[in-house]
């Protein structure tokens, strides 16, 4: 995924190139996802016959004010660009390559399938490995009928192919590749073109582009997606939009104070490379920034944010800036950073090991979803939070955070036992009343009126009225015996 330094490098274009220019031809093509549900007459309204006057970032979320009052916000996601035509297409994650990825990729220009991994040349099947299932041969089909018409499918005119692309057409000598000797079948120009970079694809505008326009002074940039995971909107409220408003500080425009950071880190329970990828705390620190950060400061990316100690702390705070920086000076290009980073090595080992410059054994692991580079020999895990089980001393962060809460908890305590004595000591009339609510007392005799006939005491469980009945009832009935 293009981090901070690649996105930045497309503010830096649309502000040196595009911006400040008029916008004369707009040529996009219907994808409802890139553009969140805008068709490509709409996107096309938004932008013919208008001026960028003002370009902007925040972390990976880019958003250049239009001079129709609306901003055009920009996501590349994990495969996009902005490239301009004629020039050397930006590739995210590239380095430079070795002899032998160069000798693959020329094979690959001439005609071959793909490489592996390793880059070495695999020939493509032959005919007689091609599976015959009804639906191996109509994905065969279309594949063939896409790669002739990459850009036409796309609802966009294909320009001439260039001279000498005729040359090309003939077919190519077949030749043993790899130890199994098998041969490659010649490929036509048409067809290895959707294969190859932009630099090298004969038609204009290249595969997988969403968007191309022409400037007033004749200079036509495009932006791609291949895996369609960017966004390109409009909107009128830039700073309530919810791609920006969210966001968290930026290593480069807006970056914490030594305190705040440390603050911020105490006030977590997660691993600090979950923080570091937190776009609502550090808005485009990625994958490998991260990974770099953690390794210059001897952090493991697995330890708690709040065990760091203040050193620790103090240096992460440091570094991930400087990587940022450094990284947009260079321009993003992978091969022109320091040979001691670890980004030059989370591409070319698949093997999921491999060494650094002074022989120092890397391995990956999984870290917050992420695939991680930990150096074990500089980056050691340490100490983690204790749990409530666990009765050892916090350490780093934590503790400082510790003691401070123990400490405002002291002075509570302190003053509430104080208000208590106090209390105490001044004269109260409601002791006496407290103190005689807490005796039991003795129930109540029972009245005169309440004694039956036969001279027995009634229950104090049993209610006046009914024991009133008693005696009438005796009188009825004498009363009804003497009338016989």
């Amino acid at each position: 995924m293009p981090e901070l330094p690649a996105v930045e490098r497309v503010r830096a274009l649309f502000e040196k190139h595009i911006q400040g220019h008029r916008i004369v031809s707009v040529t996009a093509v219907e994808d409802p996802l890139v553009f969140a549900g805008l068709t490509k007459d709409q996107v096309e309204a938004h932008l013919l016959n208008h001026t960028v006057i003002g370009s902007h970032r925040r972390g990976k979320q880019l958003w250049f004010e239009l001079d129709s009052g609306m901003f055009m916000t920009m996501h590349l996601g994990m495969t996009g660009s902005v490239d301009q035509r004629g020039a050397k297409a930006f590739v995210y994650g590239t380095d430079t390559p070795s002899a032998k990825t160069a000798a693959a990729v020329g094979a690959l220009a001439a005609g071959q399938r793909k490489l592996d991994i390793d880059g070495v040349l695999q020939a493509p099947p032959s005919h007689q490995e091609v599976p015959t299932s009804r639906a191996s041969r109509t994905r065969t089909k279309r594949r063939r009928v896409a790669t002739e018409t990459c850009t036409e499918t796309r609802g966009i005119k294909s320009e001439p192919v260039a001279a000498g692309a005729a040359e090309a057409d003939a077919p190519v000598s077949q030749s043993k590749q790899g130890k199994q000797g098998r041969r490659a079948t010649a490929k036509t120009k048409g067809e290895t073109a959707a294969r190859l970079d932009d630099k090298q694809a004969p038609s204009w505008p290249p595969r997988h582009a969403k968007v191309c326009f022409v400037l007033d002074n004749g200079n036509e940039f495009y932006f791609r997606d291949q895996r369609r995971f960017g966004r390109l909107t409009f909107t009128n409220d830039i700073k309530s939009h919810p791609s920006v408003a969210p966001l968290g500080r930026d290593p480069i425009n807006d970056w914490f104070g030594l305190d705040e950071f440390c603050e911020m880190l105490s006030g977590t329970q997660r691993p600090i490379k979950a923080v570091l990828l937190d776009q609502h705390v550090m808005a485009g620190v990625g994958n490998w920034i991260a990974d770099d950060a953690l390794y210059m400061s001897a952090v493991h990316p697995a330890r708690l944010a709040p065990a760091l100690t203040r050193q620790q702390a103090a240096a992460l705070h440091h570094a991930i800036p400087h990587i940022c920086n450094i990284a947009v000076g260079l321009g993003a290009e992978t091969d022109e950073m320091p040979k001691g980073w670890l980004i030059h090595v989370r591409w070319k080992s698949r093997n999921k090991t491999t060494q650094t410059l002074d022989g120092k054994t890397v391995t990956f692991s999984t870290v917050a979803g992420r695939t991680t580079a930990v150096v074990a020999a500089v980056q050691t895990k340490g100490p983690s939070i204790p749990s409530k089980k666990n009765k050892k001393k916090p350490t780093g962060l934590a503790k400082a955070s510790s003691s401070r809460t123990a400490t405002a908890r002291k002075g509570s305590k302190t003053g509430a036992a104080a208000g208590s004595k106090a209390k105490a000591a001044q004269p109260n009339d409601k002791a006496a009343v407290v103190q005689r609510r807490g005796t039991k007392r003795k129930p109540p005799a029972p009245a005169d009126d309440q004694r039956e006939t036969t001279g027995r005491s009634r229950t104090p469980r049993q209610t006046p009225h009914k024991a009133g009945l008693a005696p009438v009832r005796a009188s009825k009935r004498k009363a009804a015996a003497a009338s016989r």
